[in-house]
């Protein structure tokens, strides 16, 4: 899971913060779809 923390860190870092709201709201549908 940690790794995964750190991967969003990089992403905002490098891409900014509209792409990384982006890319993290993904994150949370995919917790969502295995959550069921």
């Amino acid at each position: 899971v940690l790794h995964y923390i750190l991967d969003i860190i990089h992403e905002f870092r490098v891409m900014g913060i509209g792409k990384t709201i982006r890319f993290y709201s993904l994150i949370l549908l995919l917790i969502r779809n295995n959550s069921k």
